[in-house]
């Protein structure tokens, strides 16, 4: 808010001191997005290791409580992805705390139908539950929206030099001008 104040402010009265602070802080917000951007690009390969420890986090502190934000997120991936655990419906017998998950169940979100109590005391051969693991597919959604995201973010960064080359023409012109 401030910085827009500064070019419209500097704009109308012709403030030469204000259009090149606002020039300045927009170059510096321009710098710092380009260095997030190129450091997420950096680090993107980490994306996956830690999403597959936050999942297997999840899963094995599930109890089904859907009050828990875990629960709930976890919940939300496998209905979204149709999917069922990190890597396959099996890490709910594998990974999850015996003493507050029973360990033949999956949850109910697990299955291509929801209905109550649909996971419980599954098997490998039960068609009604999703198998695939949620890992793959949440890195691909996460991948696939990358380039939007990319997409966008340049689209500022074009936006914002626009304003900065504005400002500094209107800095020029404004030399000499008294309001």
């Amino acid at each position: 808010a401030i910085v827009g104040f500064l070019g419209c402010f500097g704009a109308m009265k012709q403030n030469t001191s204000m259009l090149l602070i606002y020039a300045v802080i927009l170059g510096v917000i321009i710098l710092v997005q380009l260095v997030a951007g190129i450091l997420a690009f950096i680090f993107s390969d980490e994306a996956e290791e830690v999403v597959t420890t936050n999942m297997e986090d999840f899963i094995e502190t599930y109890d089904g409580n859907t009050e828990k934000n875990t629960v709930l997120a976890l919940n939300l991936i496998m209905e979204e992805f149709d999917c069922c655990g990190v890597n396959s419906a099996g890490d709910f017998a594998t990974l999850t705390n015996a003493s507050i998950w029973t360990q033949t169940n999956v949850p109910d979100s697990c299955c291509k139908v929801m209905t109550s109590q649909c996971g419980w005391d599954y098997d490998e051969e039960d068609d009604s539950i999703n198998h695939g693991g949620c890992l793959t597919k949440t890195v691909d959604a996460f991948r696939d929206n990358l380039q939007i995201a990319g997409i966008c973010a340049l689209a500022f960064v074009v936006i914002q030099i626009i304003g900065v080359i504005i400002a500094c023409n209107l800095r020029n012109v404004s030399k000499g001008v008294l309001a």
